[in-house]
Formats: C-alpha cells, structure tokens, sequence
C-alpha cells in the first residue's frame, strides 16, 4: 500500500492558502509524480473520507468565503495510530 500522506498534507496545505485549484499547481504535480490525475484523485479519496469538503466555486457558498477553489479543509489526519 502506497503512503500518501506527504501528498495529502501538501494538498490540503495548499488548499487552505491558495485561491487556484490544486490540479494545475506545478508542485504538487511534481510531488505526485508528475501526473495531475494523482493529485485529482488523492483529493477524491480526501473528500470521501472527510477530510475535505466541496462548496462549489461560489464563495458565498465557502463558509469562510475567502477561497474560490471551491475546497474546505475539515479535519487533520490522526497521526496517533
């Protein structure tokens, strides 16, 4: 099983200070390997598992209003286990 957790922290890092779509940025491309789907789909699997939630591009949807990628961070991983 591959650890994904470097790209995830990067990712929702990302997420949380930028206003472009994860998607396009050259260094988490890089850091995925340089595949934009790696990055595409590692955002999926947060969303399912909740640690990140779309609003839509709208930012009178984002509850903090300030990002007009769409994405939330919800929740850090546990790292206790």
């Amino acid at each position: 099983m591959i650890d994904h957790t470097i790209l995830d922290d990067a990712i929702c890092t990302f997420l949380r200070s930028s206003c472009g779509h994860a998607t396009n940025n050259q260094a988490l491309i890089d850091l995925a390997g340089g595949k934009w789907r790696t990055v595409d789909a590692r955002m999926q699997a947060m969303r399912k598992s909740g640690r990140i939630r779309w609003h839509g591009r709208s930012l009178k949807n984002h509850p903090l209003g300030v990002r007009s990628h769409g994405w939330e961070v919800l929740t850090e991983p546990d790292r206790t286990l």
